[in-house]
């Protein structure tokens, strides 16, 4: 399984209502459209005030830089790169860019691939 993680945050004077609500009305069907490929899409909104203090780390725990984690899941990398390769297209990739610009900062948008490892709990 290969994921895709993208570290999101929202266009400067957007409420984070309004950002999930675009997040999750517009943008979501427009990349299930125009990139069918995954076999998982998480969005995990950054809770308000709910920095957590890591116990064992000295001092605040700073605001998130971002307001959503993204992880878009694809079975194989074979899949990934067809996903890289119809995204870099300009008939797909203007039309996600131009939907993005209305509600994310995209100068600060961070994304990687990750090699997932889950450890099973209780087995």
């Amino acid at each position: 399984m290969i994921k895709l993680i993208a570290l999101v945050a929202r266009k400067p004077g957007l409420s984070l209502e309004a950002f999930i609500d675009h997040y999750e009305h517009i943008h979501v069907p427009l990349i299930m459209e125009l990139l069918p490929y995954a076999v998982g899409y998480r969005r995990n909104y950054v809770t308000p005030g709910g920095a957590y203090q890591n116990p064992f780390a000295d001092g605040a725990a700073p605001h998130a830089a971002f307001d959503v984690v993204t992880e878009v899941l694809y079975p194989d990398r074979a899949t990934f790169e067809r996903m890289q390769e119809d995204s870099a297209r300009s008939e797909i990739g203007d039309r996600i860019a131009a939907d993005e610009e209305n509600f994310v900062d995209r100068t600060r948008t961070i994304m990687f691939v990750s090699d997932e490892r889950i450890t099973p709990i209780g087995a």
